[in-house]
């Protein structure tokens, strides 16, 4: 969520220029991006374009190397975002953010072995309208043709309420992943095993994997007779090394070797993967003062490392900057919080800390020159939640934090007026993210105005020229609302919160629409005895027929069986979109699904999609007989028992997306 209202001071003046985007200069072309092979000494892996100033890690290639997914974080009002390049004619693309990341917090992804699924972790709610989770769970998007679908969580059953990352699944189906819900070091790794298509609760990895220490972001083999991990372990090169250990004849781990001074250093390594081809392994280091991510020979997973002394210090200073930059959106909602009662509040805030072992031991406030004691001692309440496990010795500093309004250093800021408020959900609960568009209705300015709220609801807009402005807000879920007539004062400070209503009145808040949506749609479907099947001819013109439809699958795909000879064969040859229409017995409800149709003549797949009551239409021992296969882009629903009406303004059906483009 991009938060463009207040400046800090800070960011300028301790940080330089800031964090750049990295835009190429140059081409890459050819396999691994064109980079030269690091042999069996760690190298950042493409500097400048896919490691930059802003932090990178958990990389992984898929797709027969063609494609490169990644984490990216500390981009100024951005969270941690999952980012890919694609190879196309040889030449890799600029890395863009996946199309459901960039508002919450995800990281630590790993791709399926047949590409098909992507598993990572978010901060983003379970239930839509919640406010985002303060701990990581795992969630899984599914690959359809280039696109990938809206994220759902994965393996509910092994999550705890506290952080959870770096998933990995083995050939087997079990889930690996470490988790700071316990355990003999505070974080742990842990495996949850696949058992009749579901994840068991997790399972702490014995000694000597875990100890009391730091172990996390374990990679294991397909086969699970590897594992390579990260440890604070005493013994190490610096803060958290990498080491490798492979499974005993008797099911036991061996002693985990540490990977020496090829890979690790006086900072911090983890987040390591190995290459599909088993050629290289990847990995992440703080080396160079921000995350880059790091590749090496997999040689040097099968080699003693030399006797080699620990490198130099770590810089502490640069430790805690990094940090700041990743989480700068703490420190930018405490001044949100206060620019919402008062525009014009400005200052600066000195506070002397002092940090032990990764967390604040003490601070003092050596100069508030805003005024507000308040905005102080929350300030410093910021810096007592963080935790920087960089920070394996002491360190003091003087933080200073200064701040000011957007656009107050224009000479004529005091010829304009300022807007503030809240976006609340019925009981209150702010809603991050939401977006709303200023137009003026009296014609004082032509240009609409976006604004988005942070993650407290909070929004702000400077600049405005007086007169009336319409505000509307608009935000999947909820009804729309329109403000009339806002008046905007020179020089004054208009605030105006804004309550929005669910379109689902039927549905319990604690409760997902997005799951109501799908039992109610599942249970109308599964008792529906037949639905149409709408195609287009090769006119244009709908063509409805009656069908009998195979339950559908958990993700909702339907399969329907049908003649090869049929004419709806050549209308989805010559134009795959089609639509499935269920209607409840009493027309009660309704479920209307578009899609795009496959055909499938595959044996394997015919053989479990047969009815026996279609013989008398197959005599040619069903040659003829030929599936259909319908991947859902979008569904409609519509079940007044389940209160499920829609919007009652437009009367437009609930909708659920999955296939976002």
């Amino acid at each position: 969520m991009i938060m463009k209202n207040i400046f800090f001071l800070l960011l300028v003046t301790l940080l330089g220029a800031g964090l750049s985007n990295a835009q190429s200069q140059f081409e890459l072309k050819g396999p691994y991006l064109g980079q030269e092979s690091p042999g069996d000494t760690g190298a950042v892996f493409a500097p400048d374009f896919i490691s930059t100033d802003a932090g990178e890690l958990n990389s992984v290639f898929c797709c027969n190397g063609n494609e490169f997914y990644f984490s990216r974080r500390g981009i100024p009002g951005k969270p941690s975002v999952l980012m890919v390049s694609q190879r196309t004619n040889d030449i890799w693309s600029e890395p863009q953010p996946l199309e459901f990341s960039g508002i919450y917090s995800d990281i630590d992804l790993y791709i399926a072995h047949d590409g098909g699924s992507l598993i990572f972790c978010s901060t983003r709610p379970h239930h839509k309208g919640d406010a985002e989770k303060a701990d990581h769970d795992l969630w899984i998007a599914k690959r359809y043709g280039n696109a990938w679908s809206e994220p759902e969580p994965f393996a509910p059953g092994a999550m705890s309420e506290y952080e959870d990352f770096y998933p990995v699944l083995a050939a087997s189906g079990n889930l690996y992943f470490n988790s700071q819900r316990g355990g003999r070091g505070g974080n742990n790794i842990y495996c949850s095993h696949f058992i009749d298509g579901n994840y068991s609760e997790a399972i702490m990895l014995p000694a000597p994997i875990n100890t009391e220490h730091w172990e996390f972001d374990a990679f294991l083999t397909r086969d699970e007779n590897t594992i390579v991990f990260s440890s604070t372990r005493p013994g190490g090169y610096g803060g958290a090394d990498i080491y490798v250990s492979r499974k005993e004849p008797d099911g036991s781990w061996s002693d985990p070797r540490n990977l020496g001074p090829a890979v690790n250093s006086a900072s911090y390594e983890y987040g390591a993967s190995i290459s599909p081809d088993g050629k290289y392994l990847f990995y992440t280091s703080s080396r160079n003062g921000s995350e880059d991510i790091f590749w090496v020979s997999s040689d040097v997973l099968n080699k003693d490392p030399a006797d080699t002394p620990p490198q130099e210090a770590i810089d502490y200073g640069e430790v805690f900057m990094n940090h700041l930059r990743k989480n700068w959106e703490d420190i930018h909602d405490v001044i949100m919080r206060y620019h919402y009662e008062d525009p014009w509040l400005e200052g600066k805030v000195l506070i002397n800390m002092s940090w032990k072992q990764g967390t604040l031991e003490s601070d003092d406030i050596l100069e508030n020159t805003t005024g507000n004691e308040l905005l102080a001692n929350d300030l410093v309440t910021v810096l007592k939640s963080w935790e920087i496990n960089e920070f394996a010795g002491t360190w003091s500093s003087a933080l200073p934090i200064q701040t000011t309004i957007k656009g107050s250093e224009d000479p004529d800021f005091t010829e304009y007026g300022i807007l503030t408020g809240k976006i609340l959900d019925k009981d209150g609960k702010p809603l991050s993210g939401a977006g709303l568009v200023l137009v003026s209705t009296d014609k004082t300015s032509r240009k609409p105005r976006a604004v988005h709220t942070n993650r407290e609801g909070i929004f702000i807009e400077t600049l405005i020229p007086p007169g009336k402005w319409q505000i509307s807000c608009n935000i999947d879920g909820y009804v729309p609302i329109v403000l009339e007539d806002i008046l905007i004062e020179k020089g004054k400070h208009c605030k105006q919160d804004i309550i929005v209503k669910e379109i689902y009145p039927g549905i319990e808040q604690a409760d997902s629409p997005d799951n109501k949506l799908k039992d109610a749609a599942m249970e109308i479907m599964t008792s529906a005895n037949t639905c149409a099947l709408i195609s287009l001819d090769r006119e244009g013109r709908p063509r409805v027929r009656a069908m009998d439809p195979f339950p559908p699958e958990a993700d909702f795909t339907i399969w329907l069986g049908t003649n090869s000879n049929s004419r709806k064969v050549d209308q989805i040859k010559n134009d795959p979109r089609v639509t499935l229409y269920y209607l409840e017995d009493d027309a009660s409800g309704y479920v209307m699904i578009h899609g795009t149709a496959y055909l499938v003549n595959d044996p394997g797949e015919k053989d479990k999609r047969w009815k026996k009551e279609w013989e008398a239409f197959y005599p040619e021992n069903r040659e003829t007989y030929l599936l259909i296969k319908i991947v859902p882009e979008w569904m409609e629903v519509v079940s007044y028992p389940h209160g499920i009406t829609g919007d009652p303004v437009s009367w437009e059906p609930a909708k659920i997306i999955f296939n976002p483009k």
